[in-house]
């Protein structure tokens, strides 16, 4: 066969030409970068009046510092109340104070001027310490009437008692009343308790269910499942006394309760001051009755510790006292069940 018939190779077919989703977007562009200008051609700008600005201020810094001892400026007018000025609470026996002046003033009176302006403490003064020991000696007093109030709610089932006044046997016992506020979960009420000289006021709101604001002259009590509520929270979660506060204001107002004072005017924050206070001291009070417990077993660990030999005896009578009486039961038990 001659080659010269034979057929060329077939020819390679050309590209085909690339998807529209798979064709480049092309070159990109950029915007040029421009040159800094040199140091040589930059104008150094002068600000008039700095020199003279700089020397007043320097003028005025000096005298603020001849002048600092003499008198302490304040940096603003309306100066927020400090810490300390919450957390005093004086309670005299001849005045009338339960830690909740916060009702008898409005939002407005909180603001402090610069006249009124006064030192900060950093020690307590004479009636604060007379506030803590009224409420160190009050506490052991008020032990009984909480373990009653706990023996007396324990597994209980709907709404609380009714408040119980306290009737005194004797005819020639003082007696006093006083008008208190009781904050409760969701509802808070106004209650005219007595007390008498037999028995202070704190004891009686102990024995209802309610923990005092003051030690003396209390108008606000707190109740005390509302404390063991918080104290369950707190365990498990940060203090917040003010938060508590304000959410009790906040339901107060959505049922209908709100807080005003004589005049008529809303109270901005009421119940911080008084809750705080009852929940400092119904913690000491909850905390007592264990330790009176752990006492009682320190003593008498240490009385057994100390006479061996009398608890060793008693031991051995106790022991030979049940293995007599054991058979004698069983003799009796045996013929209880022939009869």
């Amino acid at each position: 066969m001659d080659e010269s018939y034979i057929l060329p190779p077939p020819a390679t077919p050309p590209r085909r030409p690339p998807e529209r989703s798979q064709q480049p977007v092309g070159a990109q562009f950029s915007t040029p970068q421009k040159r800094r200008p040199p140091r040589k051609d930059s104008v150094i700008v002068n600000r008039p009046g700095v020199a003279l600005r700089q020397q007043r201020l320097t003028q005025e810094l000096h005298a603020l510092m001849e002048t600092e001892p003499a008198c302490e400026p304040s940096s603003s007018q309306f100066a927020p109340t400090s810490v300390d000025d919450d957390v005093e609470m004086p309670d005299a026996e001849g005045t009338y104070d339960n830690g909740t002046d916060d009702l008898d003033s409005p939002a407005v009176e909180n603001v402090i001027s610069q006249g009124d302006s006064r030192p900060r403490r950093l020690l307590p003064d004479t009636a604060t310490e007379k506030l803590y020991a009224t409420w160190l000696a009050l506490v052991p007093t008020l032990i009984p009437a909480y373990l009653n109030y706990l023996q007396a709610s324990q597994a209980r089932i709907g709404q609380l008692p009714a408040l119980r006044q306290w009737t005194c046997s004797s005819k020639a016992c003082p007696r006093k009343e006083y008008t208190i506020l009781c904050l409760h979960s969701h509802y808070l009420e106004s209650n005219v308790l007595q007390s008498c000289g037999c028995i202070n006021i704190a004891q009686v709101l102990v024995k209802n269910g309610l923990f005092p604001t003051s030690p003396t002259y209390p108008r606000v009590a707190v109740s005390i499942d509302l404390l063991d509520f918080y104290f369950a929270l707190f365990e498990r979660s940060a203090d917040a006394v003010s938060a508590l506060a304000s959410a009790l204001k906040s339901i107060y107002q959505r049922r209908g309760f709100p807080i005003l004072n004589e005049k008529g005017e809303p109270v901005q924050d009421p119940f911080r001051r008084g809750i705080g206070h009852a929940v400092q001291w119904y913690d000491c009070l909850r905390n007592r009755p264990e330790a009176m417990v752990e006492s009682a077993i320190d003593e008498c660990l240490s009385y057994i510790m100390s006479h061996p030999s009398s608890s060793d005896s008693e031991s051995a009578h106790a022991g030979a006292f049940d293995s007599g009486s054991f058979p004698q039961r069983q003799q009796e038990q045996t013929h209880s069940r022939g009869k």
